[in-house]
C-alpha cells in the first residue's frame, strides 16, 4: 500500500475485527515530500452515509505533528473503534484525509480545510450478527 495524502504517505493498513461492532485499525505512515504548513495538521476519518462519525487521528495530531517526523522513518498509529448499535445493516466505505486544523471551517472536515486528497481505504460489512 502507498497511499499519497499530502502531508503523509500511508504506507501500511491492517483492520482487524474483535466482534460486537468492534474493529482494530493500524497504520503505518511516512512524512511526505510536499512543503507542510505551520498550522497543525489532522488526519480524519469519516464513514461513508453516517453523517455526524468522524474519528479524529489523535495520535498524529496531538503527539507528533507531520512537520516533526524523521524523514523516511515509519510513523505507526493504532487504535480501536466502535460503530453506533443502531447503525442500520450494510456496507459502509472508510474514507481517511488530512486537514488544517488552524483553518475557520476546520470543525466540519470537508473540502475547504483538506490538505491533499481524501481516500477510500476500506468497506465495512455491518449485519445483525454482529449487534
Amino acid at each position: 500500500m502507498d497511499l499519497d495524502f499530502g502531508p503523509a504517505r500511508l504506507i501500511g493498513l491492517q483492520l482487524t475485527p474483535l466482534g460486537e461492532r468492534r474493529w482494530q485499525l493500524d497504520l503505518a505512515w511516512q512524512r511526505g515530500e510536499v512543503a507542510l504548513p505551520i498550522e497543525p495538521l489532522i488526519a480524519v476519518s469519516r464513514l461513508q452515509g453516517v453523517p455526524l462519525l468522524r474519528v479524529p487521528h489523535l495520535p498524529s495530531f496531538a503527539l507528533l505533528q507531520p512537520a516533526e517526523w524523521p524523514i523516511g522513518a515509519q510513523v505507526r498509529e493504532q487504535f480501536v473503534f466502535e460503530l453506533p448499535a443502531d447503525l442500520p445493516d450494510g456496507s459502509y466505505s472508510w474514507y481517511l484525509a488530512w486537514y488544517n486544523s488552524g483553518h475557520s471551517e476546520a470543525y466540519a472536515s470537508d473540502a475547504r480545510s483538506r490538505i491533499g486528497v481524501e481516500h477510500r481505504l476500506f468497506t465495512i460489512e455491518v449485519t445483525a450478527k454482529g449487534r
